[in-house]
């Protein structure tokens, strides 16, 4: 039997719908596109430092210069 993990409010990309909701109230929507530009800092900024760190410590934690590289290509707005 298979279960549904959901994320927590804070993992989610901003604009994403919450699961069992149709809707968004007004309020809502509001602060999400508030929340957006914040996400996408602490996007780059986590990025930013991966391209800083040596290989001993990305290989402690189990990443390449390669996978790095493909991290931090990505567009801010991307998961």
């Amino acid at each position: 039997m298979s279960q549904i993990c959901e994320r927590p409010a804070a993992v989610r990309n901003p604009g994403e719908s919450v699961p069992g909701r149709t809707s968004r109230t007004l309020t809502e929507r509001a602060i999400r596109i508030f929340e957006a530009p914040v996400v996408w800092m602490e996007r780059w900024e986590h990025r930013q430092k991966l391209r800083q760190m040596d290989d001993r410590i990305l290989r402690d934690i189990g990443l390449s210069r390669a996978d790095i590289y493909r991290e931090a290509r990505k567009p801010f707005w991307r998961a």
